[in-house]
């Protein structure tokens, strides 16, 4: 063809574009050697994920977008647990957030919280066929090039083809210089490849900046030739959507952060990093004592007028009594605080709704009380930050909590929050200096500031941004 030395001329000079912009750290940038580890773990464990599109990952040169992996549920619980390991040993920070079960949010930071990578981790893909149908790592795991490692690719016509679909569904324009340069990457390789016409039906889309229904009939048939036809939902998938869409409506947070609680067992230093990131940061607008939010109320003081003498009991044990009250007070406590804000800066709340709930808590046994299901129907899911802590270091703090106990608490805590939607939840390791923890925590609050106020599929952490913050 007469235009193809054009097309290769131009093919080549994108992808040298491509290269220019990548940007490798220098080496007094070069991220902590734990967050390197966890990073190069996720390419290691005993899960399977496909990458839906982007480079590998590589530590040396962190990509500023997310990515895109797809699993079954197993593999992303096995993640995430595995994750949970890692901020105990101190090697990073993690933030998971989610508002629907397709997908969820899972970022990792360094600890001192300057580097971040932030992975999309997809259950269902609702991106065929303007979303009326989706694909799961099942339906794709026979079409994977190697089926060894635990981050997997498809070929590169079917790569292709499914992030043609995902611009139809979320309805982009190609004018986006990241767009333009992924495209005619997958332009070049899929010519490489002998993908001719899918190809040249890439090329036309950036010459054009439009997506041709040949392109969205094209992609189709690659994906139904190659995986099999995306499943349709069903009416009871629909049913379950909507339910937890209304769910994540009335319980999850708003888009911009204006209350976030720290939470963490006794002794882990979850108060005193609040006060002292509220005198370190102008954003902070107050800390609030989370209980408060029952029991400066006229029903709580009646009952302890009334009630606790008959009971012989000390106040802590009281509240563990009278646990569905205390949690249900809470949670209007906590709309109350929300409708009438005393500032408009972001308020601290020293204590989670769910502790309300979470009994015998400096026992080796604790454990949630049989009123957990109130959860998923009452409250307000405020951003969380989990202090995790060693239990020799909450031994030099407070001598109140067994060790068996602690490491329960800690367990019991992100099991809750880390599955659960919606949720926006950050396990948080405080073991290290109170200046180096409030410096890394300023560096994720100002990330979880930027997704809030963001669309959610379209939320990116800025690297810069936290470099800068801490």
């Amino acid at each position: 063809m007469s235009v193809q030395p054009k097309h290769s001329f131009f093919m080549v000079e994108r992808m040298q574009q491509l290269e220019n912009d990548a940007k490798p750290f220098t080496q007094s940038q070069l991220p902590q050697s734990g967050f390197v580890e966890c990073v190069e773990a996720i390419g290691k464990g005993p899960w399977k994920f496909i990458q839906l599109r982007g480079q590998s990952l590589d530590i040396a040169n962190l990509p500023d977008d997310d990515i895109d992996l797809l699993g079954g549920q197993n593999s992303v619980e096995a993640l995430l647990n595995s994750a949970l390991g890692w901020v105990r040993e101190r090697r990073c920070h993690i933030r998971v957030r989610n508002r629907n079960r397709d997908k969820v949010e899972f970022t990792i930071f360094s600890i001192d919280g300057r580097h971040s990578i932030l992975f999309d981790l997809w259950i269902n893909l609702r991106q065929f066929d303007h979303r009326q149908r989706c694909l799961t790592y099942e339906a794709c795991s026979h079409a994977v090039i190697d089926s060894e490692p635990s981050i997997q690719r498809l070929p590169v016509d079917v790569e292709a083809a499914v992030y043609i679909q995902h611009l139809l569904s979320k309805k982009k324009h190609l004018t986006s210089e990241r767009v333009l340069q992924r495209l005619s990457k997958y332009a070049f390789q899929c010519e490489a490849e002998d993908h001719l016409k899918l190809s040249e039906i890439i090329r036309t889309m950036i010459e054009t900046k439009t997506i041709q229904p040949e392109a969205e009939s094209e992609t189709i048939s690659i994906i139904e030739d190659r995986i099999g036809s995306p499943t349709p939902q069903s009416l009871n998938e629909r049913f379950n959507r909507l339910i937890a869409k209304a769910q994540a409506q009335f319980l999850g947070p708003p888009r911009r952060t204006r209350m976030l609680t720290m939470m963490g067992c006794d002794g882990a230093g979850k108060t005193t990093l609040a006060h002292t990131l509220k005198e370190n940061s102008e954003e902070i607008g107050r800390v609030y004592t989370g209980k408060h939010l029952y029991r400066k109320s006229l029903s709580y003081k009646l009952a302890v007028i009334f009630i606790r003498p008959l009971l012989f009991q000390d106040r802590e044990r009281f509240d563990e009594i009278l646990a569905p009250f205390v949690y249900l007070r809470g949670c209007l406590g906590l709309r109350l605080l929300r409708l009438f804000p005393k500032s408009n800066r972001v308020t601290l709340i020293d204590r989670s709704l769910i502790d309300f709930l979470y009994i015998d808590r400096k026992s080796d046994s604790p454990s949630f009380s049989r009123f957990l299901w109130l959860t998923q129907f009452f409250g307000l899911r405020v951003p969380n930050v989990h202090c995790i802590v060693s239990h020799e270091n909450v031994m030099q703090r407070k001598q109140e909590v067994t060790a068996k106990g602690h490491y329960q608490y800690d367990e019991d805590i992100f099991q809750e929050f880390a599955f659960r939607c919606p949720t926006d939840y950050v396990a948080f390791n405080n073991d290290g200096e109170l200046t180096a923890a409030m410096g890394s925590l300023r560096g994720i609050f100002h990330v979880m500031q930027v997704t809030q106020t963001a669309p959610l599929e379209e939320a990116k952490p800025n690297t810069e941004s936290l470099q800068e913050a801490a």
